[in-house]
């Protein structure tokens, strides 16, 4: 049980007062109800998950349509986000309003050939991690990792910002770059445990060649992977680490979860899918991305440090 309420703290967006019940999401996918009487699910790009009463039919519409468009809504919600996070419930939308911008994953692409390309595991992972020999030096990197980050911020923002500031160390003549570890929970686990959230990201590095995950909001110190997934999955059950996307994708009632691991480079979901899917490999810092990491995680007027 414990385990269970550790999990709900998942790229926690809690409120700072009782007075908002609004907020800004994209929906990246629907799962419609099992049975009669359940809500759809409307898997969002906070990593969330909302429900939506299946006997509003203009709701539902709209939901699909801001999916299918790529479009950015303002919701309303059924209570308030520090509510959400104490009573441990699901948000239901409660209303959608269209905005005037897209998602960032429907950023215009380059024209794509599928039968001219071959999914390269190496996509995923294309450049160093950080190797650390000293454990007290890998913890002092941890221990200045920042912690003013915004209690609604998103996770992938906060784990970009860290690694990003992480390069003011060095290990072994090198910059420290950490790669960054994805867990991915199933259908299987949401609905088995009436989990609110799909997704949760942090950095890592390695300790001896061995992975230890550097996610400053749920540790202490920097963990080896199964000690971090058992923060977040209430069966204990070990997650199988896959290579791409489409291998958590499409089997949702395999596991509880999977995990993925990346560059540093990549900063959503919807770029994991772009490497497999589109050719589209994350291998550099992008400004635009960087920005957006820092005004959601830091504040509206922060910059991005220059470290070089």
């Amino acid at each position: 049980m414990k385990k269970l309420l550790m999990g709900v703290l998942v790229c926690i967006f809690t409120a700072s007062s009782f007075a908002n019940t609004n907020t800004t999401i994209g929906i990246v996918e629907i799962e419609s109800p099992e049975q009669s009487g359940d809500s759809y699910a409307a898997y969002a790009d906070d990593g969330r998950i909302y429900n939506i009463d299946a006997t509003d039919t203009d709701l539902v519409k709209s939901a699909y349509k801001a999916m299918e468009m790529g479009q950015a809504i303002d919701v309303e919600l059924s209570h308030h986000i520090a509510a959400e996070e104490l009573l441990e419930l699901r948000n239901e939308i409660l209303n959608i309003k269209f905005l005037s911008r897209a998602l960032d994953s429907t950023i215009a692409n380059e024209a794509f050939d599928p039968e001219k390309f071959l999914f390269d595991y190496a996509e995923l992972e294309n450049d160093y991690v950080t190797d650390f020999n000293d454990s007290n030096a890998q913890t002092r990197v941890f221990e200045n990792q920042r912690r003013d980050t915004k209690s609604k911020s998103q996770c992938y923002n906060r784990a970009h910002v860290w690694s990003w500031e992480m390069r003011r160390f060095s290990e072994g003549g090198r910059r420290v770059q950490p790669g960054k570890v994805w867990l991915f929970f199933t259908s299987r686990y949401i609905r088995n445990y009436k989990y609110k959230w799909w997704f949760h990201i942090s950095p890592y590095t390695k300790l001896n060649g061995e992975v230890r995950v550097m996610d400053r909001s749920y540790s202490r110190y920097p963990e080896p992977l199964q000690n971090w997934t058992n923060h977040f999955i209430g069966s204990n059950q070990a997650c199988p680490i896959v290579a791409k996307y489409s291998d958590y994708r499409n089997y949702q009632n395999s596991s509880d979860c999977y995990v993925i691991k990346t560059s540093v480079h990549y900063w959503q979901p919807w770029q994991i899918e772009n490497a497999e899917t589109k050719n589209q490999d994350q291998n550099s810092w992008i400004s635009y991305e960087l920005k957006t990491a820092y005004k959601n995680a830091i504040g509206r007027f922060s910059r991005v440090p220059d470290l070089n």
